[in-house]
């Protein structure tokens, strides 16, 4: 997986998700298929999610309980 996608979903580093509009569809596309199935398995956990987004002035804290 590209480093870039698996630091934004694997550590939830979501002050890096709008790079990923600047990488270019070839660097992606082998493993898109990866990247979804992880999407779907964070999206669809049972368990609370607390993800820190990082501002430039504050830091904002999203929880997320089902």
């Amino acid at each position: 997986m590209h480093q870039l996608f698996s630091q934004v979903l694997s550590q939830r580093d979501l002050s890096r998700a709008g790079d990923l509009f600047s990488l270019e569809d070839s660097e992606i596309e082998d493993f898109l298929s990866q990247a979804l199935d992880q999407i779907k398995t964070i999206s669809c956990s049972p368990v609370s999610m607390h993800i820190s987004l990082a501002t430039a002035d504050t830091n904002l804290k999203i929880i997320h309980a089902k």
